[in-house]
């Protein structure tokens, strides 16, 4: 699918993330991939979009609130979550095999053709971008 960038649609939610909302969250990404032709997808994405809100859940516990945004690019897919904490993630080591956390960021990289973090006004976006094999 190509599209330009005036016609590119777009799903935009602001949501206060619980464990019960993710999955919601997830259906909805799946919905918007059949209607725009991104089927191919589905499960990088719900994977991605499924770190990227754990992280904030995980990380900010004062401010639960984020921002999802996902829309289809010239080549696939970017999701954005945004988030109202400024700090970036660190870079990290490979994780300790026992833990049970430290691999979302690494799942991510596997998935992703770009994926970062980027400062904004209000805290910051986690971004991940996929390409379309279809």
């Amino acid at each position: 699918m190509i599209l330009t960038q005036a016609r590119r649609p777009t799903f935009l939610h602001r949501a206060e993330l619980s464990p019960a909302s993710v999955p919601a969250l997830r259906r909805i990404l799946r919905s918007h991939l059949e209607l725009w032709s991104l089927a191919d997808l589905s499960d990088a994405a719900a994977l991605c979009l499924t770190e990227l809100l754990g992280n904030v859940l995980r990380h900010c516990p004062h401010d639960p609130w984020a921002t999802v945004r996902i829309h289809p690019t010239e080549h696939g897919l970017r999701i954005e979550v945004f988030d109202s904490d400024p700090r970036l993630p660190a870079p990290r080591s490979a994780p300790d095999p026992l833990s049970e956390s430290g691999r979302g960021l690494a799942l991510v990289a596997a998935h992703a053709t770009r994926h970062g973090h980027t400062r904004t006004a209000h805290g910051k976006c986690a971004w991940v971008e996929l390409t379309s094999t279809d």
